[in-house]
């Protein structure tokens, strides 16, 4: 084999080559890829190839069932593999959409995004009836707070009591108003073990109705009132009546 090897080789298009290895590398050049990969792939796996040589747009692997997209050099286009089924390749798929996924799903409609937002969006929001079960959930905490510290004995049956009392609790610094310092730690509180959850991540942001980054009584009171939606209402509209300028309307009960 040595010897036949280093014999010189008439090629059919006249050159005389110094093997055969040389000959046989020289047919693959000059040979579409296509054609040549058909020669070199064991059946089952051979490309399908058009009559110029380039890759047909679908491609199939027999022993597994799956077929996919390629381009005319044979590369496979992402996201067009199916099992037992030819894909769509009409044209290339873009960067926002698909002809065809593994699961063999039909193309996203353009303005997924948009109804996926939105529904993202839905979720997140804390709606009158999860605030007023929010609000509820959280007084009860407020309750047993306010059982332990022995104040009075059926004292927190009066709702408004036991906010008031919260409100100075957590009123350091005794000017009635509850700073993000103040309330921090009720955030934290709330996120972590009153319900619904999405109502408690908006809590401070939903009673600070002037925007100020501070709670003040009023705020606070008509913000987790039992009755939120038509005491809160009042409030916005007591508020924007007096450009933000609140008068003191609840009695800050004595330490």
């Amino acid at each position: 084999m040595s010897n036949g090897a280093s014999t010189p080789v008439c090629g059919s298009d006249g050159v005389t080559y110094s093997s055969q290895c040389q000959v046989i590398s020289k047919q693959c050049q000059e040979t579409p890829a296509c054609f040549s990969a058909r020669l070199t792939v064991r059946p089952g796996a051979r490309p399908v190839c058009r009559s110029d040589g380039t890759y047909a747009p679908v491609q199939c692997h027999e022993e597994t069932g799956y077929c996919w997209c390629v381009t005319p050099q044979g590369r496979p286009l992402p996201d067009t593999s199916v099992r037992n089924e030819r894909p769509r390749c009409v044209k290339k798929p873009g960067p926002r959409s698909t002809a065809s996924t593994r699961s063999g799903q039909r193309r996203r409609s353009p303005n997924w995004k948009q109804r996926r937002q939105y529904s993202s969006k839905h979720r997140n929001t804390c709606d009158r009836a999860e605030k007023s079960k929010f609000n509820g959930n959280l007084i009860e905490n407020f309750k047993i707070e306010y059982r332990r510290t022995n104040i009075s004995a059926d004292g927190d049956k009066n709702v408004e009591r036991v906010l008031s009392w919260k409100f100075v609790t957590l009123d350091k610094n005794e000017d009635g108003y509850l700073d993000r310092a103040e309330y921090k730690e009720l955030r934290r509180l709330a996120k972590k073990a009153v319900r619904p959850k999405k109502c408690a991540r908006t809590f401070a942001r939903t009673c600070d109705l002037n925007r100020d980054l501070k709670l003040s009584r009023q705020e606070w009171g008509a913000c987790l009132a039992n009755d939120f939606t038509r005491k809160f209402k009042t409030w916005c509209t007591c508020i924007l009546h007096h450009k933000g300028r609140i008068s003191e309307v609840v009695p800050r009960p004595r330490r």
